[in-house]
C-alpha cells in the first residue's frame, strides 16, 4: 500500500476500497474515463432515450430503432457525423479490470458480459455498426492502461448471475 498513514479525523472503519467493491461504482468511473477520452461520446445512464428527438442532425431510421432498443444495454455510443448528417454509429462496450501484481493473477480470465449486452452488440455488428470494446487496467497507484479492439464475442464469457460459460464461435 503506498499510503497507510490516515489522518486523525478519519474513521479507518469507514475507509472502503474501489478495487474490492462489488457493484456497478468501477464500471460507472470506467465509462466515465471513455467518454471523456472519445469527442462526443455519449454514456447512455446519463440522459433519456428521448435525447434522440431532440437532436438537430437527422438520425437514419435504423440506427434510431437500434438505439431505441438497446438504450439500457450499451454502454457508450457516438455518432458519425458528415456534413450535418448522422452517417454512421459506434457503440462501446467498457471493462474497468484490477492490476495485481502478484505473478499468478497476470493472466486476465475473460471479462464478463450478460447475454442481453451480447445479443446487443451482436445485432450492431449485423446492422454494420462498429462495435468496439474497451479495457481499462487499474493499478495500485491510481495510474490506468487503456486499449481498444474490435468487439469480438468469443472474448466473453456470458454471465446472468447463474453459472458462466464461454462463448464458443
Amino acid at each position: 500500500m503506498l499510503f497507510r498513514k490516515y489522518p486523525q479525523w478519519i474513521n479507518k472503519n469507514k475507509i472502503l476500497n474501489l478495487r474490492k467493491e462489488r457493484g456497478t461504482l468501477k464500471g460507472d468511473i470506467g465509462e466515465l474515463i471513455v467518454k471523456n477520452k472519445i469527442p462526443y461520446c455519449h454514456r447512455t445512464r446519463e440522459m433519456s432515450p428521448d435525447y434522440l428527438n431532440r437532436i438537430k442532425f437527422r438520425i437514419p431510421a435504423n440506427i434510431k430503432d437500434y438505439l431505441k432498443r438497446n438504450w439500457y444495454t450499451i454502454d457508450l455510443f457516438s455518432f458519425i457525423v458528415e456534413n450535418d448528417e448522422i452517417n454512421a454509429l459506434n457503440v462501446y462496450e467498457v471493462k474497468m479490470r484490477n492490476f495485481y501484481s502478484d505473478e499468478s493473477k497476470k493472466k486476465f480470465p475473460r471479462p464478463k458480459i450478460t447475454s442481453n449486452s451480447l445479443e446487443a452488440y451482436e445485432e450492431a455488428l449485423k446492422l454494420g455498426i462498429k462495435v468496439t470494446y474497451i479495457e481499462i487496467i487499474l493499478f495500485d497507484n491510481w495510474e490506468y492502461y487503456l486499449f481498444s479492439k474490435e468487439f469480438n464475442p468469443s472474448d466473453f464469457t456470458i454471465s446472468n448471475g447463474t453459472p458462466e460459460y464461454s462463448i464458443k464461435k
